[in-house]
């Protein structure tokens, strides 16, 4: 800890056990991943009560652990439920989130955090300190592989 709040560490012991994460943050390199436990369930924002949990992370004595975010990633629908029918002329809202499903963790965030990134902003060239989201561009398509609907994703 420094100043009341967690400090970043390569390293740090913690008693045997399994565990999940309720909020975490790693750096590798320039990249920023948070993840956090994957708290909804398929078709059901906020329903992970529903589902057994997942203790991906094994702590054992005398053993290093490497939190391994090699897994393929899956996108987990939050909302709409797989059995919901919507009329014409209503309107749908979807929910997804990037979960790794080995470990059952939710990515919160991707950023880069490169320093003194260059962006132009009306014509003119500035450096910019903050960390810039890697939202994922997501498009949505017919079965047909019609293209119906694009845009980013947020995170969170």
């Amino acid at each position: 800890m420094a100043d009341g709040s967690p400090k970043a560490e390569r390293s740090c012991q913690l008693p045997a056990g399994d565990y999940r994460p309720n909020y975490i943050t790693m750096e590798y390199g320039r990249l920023r991943i948070a993840a956090s436990h994957n708290y909804h369930s398929d078709g059901k924002p906020m329903g992970w009560s529903e589902r057994a949990a997942v203790y991906g992370i094994t702590i054992r004595k005398d053993k290093p652990f490497v939190l391994d975010f090699s897994n393929k990633p899956d996108v987990m629908f939050a909302s709409p439920a797989k059995d919901l029918r919507v009329k014409l002329g209503e309107s749908l809202e979807v929910k997804a989130v990037l979960v790794d499903p080995k470990l059952d963790m939710m990515i919160r965030r991707l950023d880069d955090t490169t320093p003194n990134r260059t962006k132009t902003t009306g014509g003119q060239a500035s450096s910019d300190q903050r960390p810039v989201s890697l939202d994922p561009q997501v498009i949505i398509t017919r079965a047909n592989g019609e293209k119906v609907a694009e845009g980013v994703m947020p995170f969170g």
